[in-house]
């Protein structure tokens, strides 16, 4: 899923136009602007927060409506919720397209819980993969695009401290939890989230 940053580095790299989108949150954007007062600025950060809402509100039917199809709409939001703890801090690699992005959203949060839910990560496993996430977050947490390499030190060291902290909470609830599909659903969705933000540039 896309934020506000994502959706700007795709329009001024001009790898893809979401025209549709663009048309329904200028006009959204020029309709709130009639009844209250805003610069540019404002103006602009409402349009990408509106077009970031219609993207994800998209995408997110998108794959919950292939999970519903598929008896999978429990494994899916199980999976996801955990993905979404560690990625809101962590943030994470993205794809470039609306389209490539929709796809990928439907390869991990139907495909993964999918496999999920027909094969279990074996118990003393669960351990080991939790600690190689919080490695890897605390090597690249947190893992920003382009437009937000300016971020100062200090709030992306508490960035990567929280999405180390929520991985603990993550590992302690799975380790608590006695049903090992439900183990195998948040430990995938939170591997997920921690490996996305490994990317090329900070390798």
């Amino acid at each position: 899923m896309y934020d506000v940053c994502e959706v700007r580095e795709m329009k001024n790299s001009g790898v893809n136009k979401i025209s549709l989108t663009e048309i329904a949150a200028a006009r959204l954007a020029d309709w709130v602007k009639e009844y209250q007062s805003t610069d540019r600025r404002t103006y602009l950060k409402l349009k990408y927060g509106i077009e970031v809402l219609f993207i994800n509100i998209t995408k997110m039917f998108a794959v919950y409506l292939t999970a519903y199809i598929l008896n999978l709409l429990t494994a899916t939001i199980i999976f996801h919720i955990s993905y979404c703890i560690i990625r809101k801090t962590a943030y994470g690699i993205h794809a470039r397209t609306s389209i490539m992005c929709t796809l990928l959203s439907i390869m991990y949060f139907v495909g993964i819980p999918y496999l999920a839910t027909s094969y279990s990560i074996p118990g003393p496993m669960i351990l080991p993969i939790y600690l190689a996430n919080g490695f890897i977050l605390y090597l690249f947490a947190p893992s920003l695009t382009k437009k937000g390499v300016s971020m100062d030190y200090n709030k992306k060291r508490k960035l990567r401290n929280l999405s180390i902290v929520m991985c603990i909470v993550l590992m302690i609830i799975t380790l608590l939890i006695s049903d090992e599909t439900t183990k195998t659903l948040i430990t995938t969705g939170a591997t997920l989230a921690s490996v996305l933000t490994i990317q090329k540039n900070t390798i």
